[in-house]
C-alpha cells in the first residue's frame, strides 16, 4: 500500500444487493493534506464511498487503505484514529448531554492526548464556545451541523470527511468555514467533502471527483 496516500482505493467493487454495481474495480489515491471535493447526483455513490472509506461498508472485492494501512486489519479504534466523519444528518451521530461532551467522546474512546486543548480549539474555531454546556438537541439544525463538524476537528484523525457540510447552514456558520479550512490545511489534514454546493467549494478544493451512477468516479485537479 502507498504510505504517501491518505486514502488508497485498489480495484474496489461494490453494489447493494438490490441494484447495479456502484463501483467496478475502482482504483484511486487521495493525496495527504489536500481538500478533495466529491460531487454527483443523488444515488451516484458519494455517501457510499465515505461509508466504504470508514469501514461501515465492506467492498465485495478489492482493498481500501487509510494512511497506508488496509481497513480490514485496523479494527474500530484503528479506523477512528485515522478518519473522522461528519454525517449528512447530525442527529444520526449526536448522543451526549452537552456539546463539550460530544467533542470529547471520540477523543476518550481513541485514548487521545491533550483532550481538553483539542476540545477548546475546535469549539473556538467552530463558533461553539458559548454553547459548550448546552444539549446538542436543543440547538438549531445549523448549530448541530457545526457540532458534527467540530467533532471531526477535535479528533486526532489525519483524515476527516464531511457529508454535505454546507446544507442547512446560515450565513453565520458559512462565514466560519474559511477559517476552519485554514486550520485543516495548517494541520496538514486530508479533507473529503461530499457536496452539491460545488460553486462554493471550488474556491477551496484541490481536487474534484465526479460520481456517476453505474460508472467509476473520475477525479481531476482544480485550477
Amino acid at each position: 500500500m502507498n504510505s504517501l496516500s491518505a486514502i488508497e482505493i485498489r480495484s474496489v467493487t461494490f453494489g447493494y444487493d438490490s441494484g447495479e454495481l456502484l463501483f467496478d474495480r475502482y482504483s484511486d489515491n487521495f493525496a495527504i493534506g489536500k481538500i478533495h471535493i466529491l460531487t454527483g447526483e443523488n444515488g451516484s455513490g458519494k455517501s457510499t464511498f465515505l461509508k466504504l472509506s470508514n469501514g461501515l461498508l465492506q467492498p465485495r472485492e478489492g482493498t481500501i487503505a487509510l494512511s497506508g494501512s488496509p481497513l480490514p486489519g485496523l479494527g474500530t479504534i484503528g479506523i477512528a484514529n485515522r478518519i473522522s466523519v461528519s454525517f449528512q444528518n447530525p442527529s444520526h451521530q449526536l448522543c451526549m448531554p452537552t456539546v463539550e461532551k460530544e467533542l470529547g467522546l471520540g477523543l476518550t474512546l481513541t485514548h487521545a492526548d491533550t483532550i481538553e486543548a483539542r476540545i477548546e480549539k475546535a469549539l473556538a474555531i467552530s463558533g461553539l464556545d458559548h454553547l459548550r454546556s448546552l444539549p446538542p438537541y436543543d440547538l438549531s439544525f445549523a448549530k448541530r451541523k457545526m457540532v458534527s463538524l467540530a467533532i471531526t476537528l477535535a479528533s486526532t484523525a489525519p483524515i476527516i470527511a464531511w457529508d454535505e457540510p454546507t446544507a442547512g447552514l446560515s450565513q453565520t456558520e458559512l462565514r466560519l468555514l474559511p477559517r476552519i479550512l485554514d486550520t485543516v490545511r495548517e494541520d496538514n489534514r486530508t479533507l473529503l467533502v461530499v457536496s452539491h454546493d460545488i460553486r462554493w467549494w471550488l474556491q477551496y478544493g484541490d481536487t474534484i471527483t465526479h460520481f456517476v451512477r453505474g460508472k467509476n468516479p473520475v477525479r481531476k485537479g482544480i485550477t
